[in-house]
């Protein structure tokens, strides 16, 4: 079990492998049971997606808490519609149950406040203190009902695409086997899209599974079997998503920002004030915002710390280059299917060929991430061998070069990133790098 100090909310919520700590059967009772004496009496909403253990966690985090929580339970939703449900509906918290992007036996819970936004520090910090405090005593359970929520977010995702006219336009949608399955294909169809969707059939095990915004390549490959304009690639939970062009390249969530700004030069779809991106994002997306006059702003990773930065900016579009996208004015999380309205309204009615011109018109850096599996996470900056590595690569590169190495906030991963003017620079440097982690912790894979 975990000990006291110890963190159980990572970069997104919690997340673990489901049935062990903090997601084992004890460990979600006593999550129920600091939830409810934090949150105390109040209206909750909860959500999941389709893994075969979300109604699993769901149960247990229930009989943990107490009849001073009175709980919604929506069902299968993609997570942008608990945040919008939260928000309209006059709900005060929302939990949604879900692993992202993550292979199917992890799961994990997203905590919402009242406004849609993710739950911040302070409060994380004030559950995390109370789980560690309980002593896994069940609450006597809260009441509950069920709500048709995911329909009613159906319905305003058509709204948001009012004026799109499709007129038959192909467009080809994976949508992960995931949250988001029983929306997606006719959202597109009622907006007058022909649509080739894939990945639609969750079984409570194949979510992720070769497909989704993680795994693009079975996407490529029939978007150009296919002739189709766009292909469109959503995530598990269905708070992100990417794009791929007629010639199977990536859009990436840095050309949807670039996009939305006013990249292609017919004017900006959401005229912002500036632009919110993540240590991640690429410099191209910088240099392009900056040639155009627009202000760029740089979060951590993270689309809560996105949407925190936004808030403090006034800044209204923000994102991530793993396909996060917040346009606060509508939402104020990443939402995949909005995003992919958005990017449409901007393509206008040659979207195939718009697809391809965005991928021209942006100045991209070479950049390539890899991740290396750890057995611990030893502090970064107290890594004499890694830091006198990295000072020698940018002493040696200068601004011709950007490294970011981090570790992951939801598995067990140090991510390194290498970004270059010149391709031929990564590969070197990238291998250098992985040397010396690999030499410190002979475990990595």
């Amino acid at each position: 079990m975990p000990t006291p100090g110890d963190a159980i909310f990572g970069t997104d919520g919690i997340r673990g492998c489901w049935g062990t700590p903090p997601l084992d059967p004890d460990s979600i009772v006593r999550l129920g049971s600091a939830l409810s004496s934090v949150l105390g009496p109040c209206r909750l909403l909860i959500g999941e997606d389709p893994r075969e253990s979300s109604p699993w966690i769901r149960d247990h985090l229930l009989k943990g808490m107490s009849s001073k929580q009175q709980v919604g339970i929506c069902g299968v939703i993609p997570t942008p519609g608990l945040s919008w449900a939260v928000r309209t509906k006059d709900w005060d918290w929302g939990i949604m149950i879900t692993a992202s992007h993550n292979p199917w036996k992890d799961n994990g819970i997203k905590l919402f406040a009242r406004d849609g936004s993710k739950a911040d520090d302070h409060m994380e910090a004030r559950i995390t203190a109370a789980f560690h405090a309980e002593k896994g005593v069940s609450g006597g359970g809260a009441r509950s009902r069920t709500f048709a929520t995911a329909g009613d977010y159906a319905t305003a995702l058509r709204t948001w695409g009012d004026g799109l006219a499709g007129g038959g336009t192909r467009l080809v949608v994976d949508a992960a086997n995931g949250a988001a399955a029983g929306i997606a294909a006719s959202l597109f169809a009622d907006l007058g899209y022909a649509v080739d969707i894939r990945c639609a059939a969750p079984d409570g095990r194949n979510i992720n599974e070769a497909c989704g915004a993680t795994h693009l390549a079975p996407l490529q490959s029939v978007v150009k079997q296919t002739g189709a304009a766009l292909g469109i690639a959503l995530d598990g939970d269905g708070d992100r998503v990417l794009f791929v062009a007629p010639d199977g390249s990536v859009i990436t969530g840095d050309h949807v920002l670039f996009a939305l700004a006013g990249g292609l030069g017919i004017g900006p779809a959401v005229r912002p004030t500036g632009v919110v991106g993540t240590v991640m994002s690429n410099m191209g997306l910088e240099l392009e915002l900056s040639r155009r006059g627009i202000p760029f702003r740089r979060a951590d990773v993270g689309d809560r710390h996105v949407a925190r930065i936004m808030r403090e900016t006034g800044f209204v579009v923000g994102g991530e280059p793993s396909g996060h996208t917040i346009y606060s004015p509508i939402q104020p999380t990443g939402d995949g299917l909005l995003t992919a309205l958005l990017l449409l309204r901007v393509l206008k009615e040659d979207p195939a060929a718009m697809a391809l011109r965005l991928g021209r018109d942006m100045e991209w850096f070479a950049q390539e991430t890899r991740s290396i599996q750890v057995k611990r996470r030893r502090d970064l900056e107290a890594w004499p061998e890694l830091q006198s590595l990295r000072k020698d690569i940018e002493a040696r590169h200068r601004d011709r070069v950007r490294l970011l190495i981090r570790y992951s906030g939801t598995e067990p991963k140090l991510r390194v990133m290498v970004e270059a003017e010149a391709e031929e620079l990564i590969r070197p440097i990238l291998a250098a790098l992985e040397a010396v982690i690999r030499r410190d912790d002979p475990g990595t894979g």
